[in-house]
């Protein structure tokens, strides 16, 4: 089942949902982390990664069955475009994770939305 967000972005309930609702889903993906944190789910870790065969950006929380919710951030067609949106990801997370702040102060995943946000603007000034 689809919902949006307060941030207009569809959401799935389950990650089991989101692949079944489209089998290219199960394809190959780039995995960007599962330290992930955001403070709508508190100190929920999300994993969050890019679906090649359809340029889907997203987070699932990793809950006890690591089958959480899952938010489609963006859709990024190209490789290339996903490394430029995603560069610093790296240093983005390890510096939530080492320094293991309040999650409240933590939101590394409003970084990955940020990015996001910056890609928007910059496709469109092309």
């Amino acid at each position: 089942m689809q919902l949006t967000n307060e941030l207009g972005n569809p959401v799935w309930l389950t990650y089991a949902d989101f692949l079944a609702e489209r089998p290219e889903r199960k394809g190959a993906q780039w995995d960007m982390g599962q330290y992930w944190r955001g403070p709508e789910w508190l100190s929920t870790y999300h994993r969050v990664s890019w679906i090649d065969a359809t340029g889907e950006l997203y987070a699932v929380a990793l809950e006890d069955s690591y089958d959480g919710a899952v938010e489609l951030l963006a859709v990024v067609p190209t490789e290339e475009d996903v490394r430029e949106l995603m560069d610093g990801w790296w240093s983005a997370i390890r510096l939530g994770s080492i320094l293991d702040l309040d999650p409240a102060e933590s939101n590394t995943l409003d970084w990955v939305r940020e990015q996001v946000e910056w890609y928007r603007e910059h496709r469109a000034t092309r």
